[in-house]
């Protein structure tokens, strides 16, 4: 992010993705246990996101996106301190 953030102006949109890939639910059920909660996700593969029905690869980078080495969990226990 802090490259991106003083590179020169893209003119659209840059795309940025973590190290992994999650399922959307994997990828909540991970964050809320590393906060201390305990509560179970529970997935709805047939419900809408926003109104729209998700593919496997809806919510995953493209082609060309900017991909960090940081993993989630390294991530998550800088943001702890």
């Amino acid at each position: 992010m802090a490259g991106i953030a003083t590179e020169t102006p893209a003119g659209g949109i840059v795309e940025i993705a973590g190290p992994q890939r999650f399922p959307l639910d994997e990828l909540i059920a991970k964050n809320i246990v590393a906060e201390g909660d305990s509560r179970t996700v529970v997935a709805d593969g047939a419900a809408p996101y926003w109104g729209a029905e998700l593919g496997e690869n809806t919510l995953t980078p493209g082609p060309g996106a900017r991909v960090s080495t940081t993993a989630l969990v390294d991530w998550k226990q800088r943001q702890a301190r």
